[in-house]
């Protein structure tokens, strides 16, 4: 009877020990979520930490889904394909006739993400003029030369109007340019030019 009695209290003390993890596993949502910057490692029994595992995350406000061929569509949280690929004075979006290619989306991808960091350190609203430029549309209607920054899908030109002034914007981000990893033209009176091009000869350059 005494041997019964042990089992039975033993048992009933497993099962309220299971109860207690389950509720606290579930008041802290069960499974703890990684950060994007956290990696996960195996501890085997021995207490020796395995090879860790980076966990994949995709880029912060990258939608999963973009339409190339809407203008409203987003492709972060606060830029739009029309913001990408618009090219105004044809009235149109730039397609794969124009060398819109797989490649040079991502790298509009790429340049919409580091213009989430400039937007969130300016806090205000960005208004792109353009970003993505074909060589005909450089050639006929800007008059720049044909494969610049922008027909390699690299460069931003935009403006905050009623938040700050062209001058105001360089001031502002000439001394983070580093943090960036971004170019900056100088002397653009309507509109401020950022690019990721490689540093020729300085980050805050003349054209």
């Amino acid at each position: 009877m005494a041997d019964q009695s042990f089992w039975i209290n033993l048992g009933k003390s497993l099962f309220q020990l299971f109860l207690n993890k389950e509720k606290e596993d579930n008041e802290k949502g069960k499974k703890k979520t990684l950060a994007p910057t956290e990696i996960a490692v195996s501890i085997p029994i021995d207490g020796t930490p395995t090879e860790a595992v980076p966990q994949e995350t995709p880029a912060i406000g990258v939608r999963p889904f973009i339409d190339w061929t809407s203008a409203t569509s987003n492709v972060t949280d606060h830029f739009l394909v029309g913001d990408c690929i618009a090219l105004h004075a044809w009235n149109r979006l730039a397609t794969a006739e124009d060398g819109l290619t797989e490649d040079g989306k991502q790298k509009l991808i790429a340049l919409c993400v580091k213009m989430e960091q400039v937007r969130a350190f300016l806090g205000c609203s960005i208004n792109v003029h353009c970003m993505f430029r074909s060589q005909d549309y450089n050639a006929k209607v800007v008059k720049a030369i044909p494969n610049d920054v922008h027909a390699q899908n690299l460069a931003v030109d935009f403006d905050c109007n009623g938040h700050y002034t062209i001058d105001e914007l360089h001031a502002k981000l000439e001394p983070e340019l580093e943090r960036f990893g971004m170019r900056m033209e100088r002397n653009t009176p309507t509109w401020v030019h950022l690019d990721l091009h490689a540093v020729v000869n300085a980050r805050y350059f003349n054209a």
